[in-house]
């Protein structure tokens, strides 16, 4: 018997996973645990479809599904081949970073890239400091830069210069304020106190709002990064750290739920009783008020129902719904 063929990622399993990948409603449970026990096979695959989307959004904007599943296992794995393309991705016009990530640049994007980062902090910096980054994915990797550095894998000197840039490069108005706020954040976790004529001026000028937070708020952040560096430690933080289990992640998002199946469903059902209003409202009278039992318009002798309701213009079988 013929031994059987070397597994091929670009082939049908790859496609069976990607499709498990991107089914919604529902935490892929057997695809992920299947593509992370042949990470090594599968992640080149993984990695070249998050290339084709970056190359060409547009042709690939089918992948999005699925490119989110596979960028948080990239996460999960610590696998620094997909740092760069994180960055290029998330570098892209807003909507189209967006398309891909969705709620996760509010959600795990800082953990991600502080998971894949490969050693150089340069194309992270850079994107943090591009505008057409859009402000939240900023916010996430300045999160990841400043957890990285209290790790030790960007030396602290290199952070200082970078946040001396940084509040040289950001817009001092409110069109920057998310990243004035992960600035301060940096500032305090990392217990920069020569940064605290800078910050406080950041607060008074109205860069960070009360909205966000107070100045008070940010001393008492300083003060338990102080105190916990003094015992040998790092601060307190749940939010700041490396990605850990996608399973356990995606079990309590919205979009891997069976509500958001039930609110899709919803919304179609509204979106289609809008559509049949407006065409109900664009109808001649002779059809907008014709019964199903009353002759039909057209002049056949038939009763409405037998001849042209379902073909005349007028015809939709479902009827209005309550839009509210």
């Amino acid at each position: 018997m013929d031994p059987s063929p070397p597994i091929d990622p670009f082939g049908s399993r790859m496609e069976r996973l990607w499709r498990g990948f991107a089914r919604p409603g529902r935490v892929p449970r057997a695809a992920i645990r299947e593509a992370l026990a042949d990470w090594d096979a599968l992640a080149p695959a993984f990695l070249a479809r998050l290339e084709a989307y970056i190359a060409d959004p547009v042709e690939n904007e089918g992948e999005a599904a699925g490119l989110l599943v596979a960028i948080h296992l990239f996460g999960q794995m610590r696998d620094t081949r997909a740092y760069r393309p994180l960055i290029a991705l998330v570098s892209m016009p807003d909507d189209e970073a967006e398309h891909v990530l969705g709620d996760a640049v509010t959600e795990t994007l800082h953990r991600v890239a502080a998971s894949v980062f490969d050693g150089d902090p340069a194309p992270m910096q850079a994107a943090i400091l591009e505008p057409q980054v859009g402000e939240y994915a900023a916010h996430a990797l300045l999160d990841a830069h400043t957890f990285l550095t209290a790790e030790g894998r960007i030396p602290l000197g290199e952070t200082r210069l970078f946040l001396e840039r940084c509040h040289a490069h950001f817009d001092r108005s409110d069109d920057d304020e998310v990243r004035w706020v992960a600035w301060q954040r940096a500032v305090s976790y990392l217990g920069l106190t020569e940064y605290l004529p800078l910050v406080r001026e950041a607060f008074q000028k109205g860069w960070i709002s009360e909205m966000y937070m107070e100045y008070a708020d940010f001393e008492a952040d300083l003060t338990r990064a102080l105190a916990a560096r003094e015992g040998g430690g790092s601060p307190p933080d749940r939010d700041l750290g490396y990605f850990g289990d996608a399973i356990e992640v995606f079990s309590h998002w919205y979009g891997f739920s069976p509500a958001y199946l039930r609110d899709q469903e919803r919304w179609a059902r509204r979106q289609r009783a809008l559509e049949w209003q407006e065409q109900q409202a664009a109808l001649p009278d002779k059809w907008k008020h014709t019964g199903r039992n009353d002759p039909c318009p057209c002049g056949s002798g038939r009763k409405y129902k037998k001849c042209c309701l379902g073909t005349a213009p007028a015809a939709l079988d479902e009827p209005a719904l309550p839009l509210s």
